[in-house]
């Protein structure tokens, strides 16, 4: 499945616009994904504006949130995984939580 995105074609395939692609894909703001990655707004911040990218372990739980495969994020095509939601390693540490 194919999503169009209101990403300019000149910068859809760098991080931070494949970022904020996806957060509006599934509807989610800056502040609630920071929430969910237990994480700071400015870090997600950073993330969008293209200052920083997540490590390793802050990019897996990333694509969970998002529903998508981590290395998509930088790849061709954000939408290949039909996942939505926490990451496996985020229910794992919290196994109540939907």
């Amino acid at each position: 499945m194919q999503a169009t995105s209101t990403v300019p074609a000149s910068t859809a395939s760098s991080f931070p616009a494949r970022l904020v692609a996806a957060q509006e894909r599934v509807g989610i703001g800056t502040e609630a994904l920071a929430r969910r990655l237990d994480l700071s707004v400015r870090v997600v911040q950073k993330w969008r504006s293209g200052e920083t990218e997540p490590n390793g372990r802050n990019l897996v739980r990333l694509a969970g949130e998002l529903g998508v495969r981590p290395e998509s994020l930088f790849g061709d095509d954000i939408y290949e995984s039909g996942h939505r939601g926490r990451s496996s390693a985020l229910v794992a540490e919290n196994p109540t939580q939907p």
